[in-house]
């Protein structure tokens, strides 16, 4: 097992080191701003955001049938910070976990099909991945080996990966330095609709060897986590009450 997923991590490894300075195609994003009580600003104290891929199975594989529509959603952990492995410029914005003591990128994932429980801490074999360009190519990859996640054929599920070009209008705007992938995700909420050559994978460990399911993405959705929208609506709300109260009892 051993050997195979050293191999595994090579080839991802390489597959995201070309992808990182690779030319992306020129599709543009719309930034979509989010109004709670009031239009949010970029990169403002935010709330955790799930990134939901979308597609359809090419072949059948790990127990799952051939043009079979599956969702992968990935929350972004809210208590990221930054690492040594994250990079920020006028061009792209980059989110690394990759070192020993690095706080996980992701703070859970769901699919289609998969039985188990998610454990972000557990069996890190290579970097977990988050990039967006500022024409919309984005990479996303969790590589871990996930504590009793497996797929519908009882297979170990060891990573999830995603290279796309989102299609909208605008572009995004990196930061020039360490931004909360968060804060930074928050204001793009939205649903993207992605160009033909994406690359979308899961892999799992079959006790021999790696298998590969081969996905065609169909669109990703980038929305606030619903329990972090539920707090930040008390909030608003606490806000309002008070502001009443006092309102009130100058009358």
């Amino acid at each position: 097992m051993q050997n195979g997923l050293s191999k595994y991590v090579s080839r991802r490894s390489t597959f995201f080191t070309f992808s990182k300075f690779g030319a992306w195609s020129k599709a543009a994003v719309a930034a979509l701003g989010i109004a709670l009580v009031q239009p949010l600003q970029p990169y403002e104290a935010s709330a955790a955001v799930m990134i939901t891929v979308k597609g359809t199975v090419n072949s059948a594989a790990l127990g799952y049938s051939e043009g079979q529509e599956v969702a992968f959603t990935f929350t972004i952990n809210p208590d990221f910070v930054e690492t040594t492995g994250s990079l920020f410029g006028p061009y792209l914005a980059w989110w690394q976990a990759s070192l020993p003591g690095d706080v996980p990128l992701y703070s859970h994932l769901e699919g289609t099909g998969f039985t188990g429980n998610f454990d972000p801490d557990y069996g890190i074999i290579s970097s977990s991945i988050l990039n967006i360009s500022s024409l919309g190519g984005m990479s996303l990859y969790l590589p871990t080996l996930i504590s009793g996640y497996e797929t519908p054929s009882g297979q170990s599920v060891i990573g999830v990966s995603l290279e796309v070009a989102l299609n909208t209008q605008n572009e995004f705007s990196p930061p020039e330095s360490y931004v909360d992938p968060s804060a930074f995700w928050l204001p793009y909420a939205g649903t993207y609709g992605v160009d033909s050559t994406s690359l979308f994978n899961l892999d799992a460990w079959n006790g021999f060897e790696i298998d590969t399911l081969v996905l065609t993405a169909t669109e990703v959705i980038v929305i606030p986590e619903p329990h972090s929208v539920a707090l930040l609506g008390f909030g608003a709300a606490g806000l309002a009450w008070r502001f009443r109260r006092g309102r009130d009892s100058r009358v």
